[in-house]
């Protein structure tokens, strides 16, 4: 039988691992925001798409490292400011520059997902949540941008 000490130590490590995940996916919208506000009116309807798909993904680890017992991370840490650096450079030179840092920074959080999959320090619980809810919306975000970048990529390439 667990004694509460051994119930919490247990529940650090997916905490930990969750936490990482929620900061990567703060990042994310930090990053949607920003993006889109430099766009403004011109800004392309999947960007919105995949911030909201990013916060509810937010929404979905705050509670479940709530429901573990653990404190959610509030920022999006170190990660977040080096994306925020490397954004606003993009910015600076143009959408298709920032669309490549968002692609970047699907990628890493795609990542992420994948090795916290394979990580056997999750409870089957989260790593359901991970498998069949949160996983899935990473792939479409991450395909949706990459499609985009690619989409105006061409389309400048054919008019030039």
């Amino acid at each position: 039988m667990y004694t509460d000490q051994e119930e919490t130590r247990s529940m650090e490590a997916p905490v930990r691992l969750l936490n990482a995940l929620l900061r990567s996916e703060r990042s994310a919208v930090e990053n949607f925001e920003y993006v889109i506000s430099q766009c403004g009116l011109d800004a392309p309807d999947e960007l919105a798409v995949c911030m909201r798909s990013h916060s509810l993904r937010v929404h979905l680890l705050t509670m479940r490292i709530l429901e573990l017992g653990g404190d959610p991370a509030t920022s999006s840490g170190l990660w977040g400011y080096f994306v925020k650096v490397m954004e606003h450079g993009a910015a600076l030179f143009g959408i298709k520059l920032a669309l490549g840092a968002l692609v970047e920074g699907e990628e890493r959080t795609l990542a992420l997902y994948q090795d916290l999959i394979a990580d056997l320090d999750l409870d089957a619980r989260s790593l359901c949540l991970l498998q069949t809810e949160l996983l899935p919306e990473q792939l479409s975000t991450r395909d949706s941008i990459a499609e985009l970048r690619r989409s105006m990529t061409s389309s400048v390439s054919l008019g030039s």
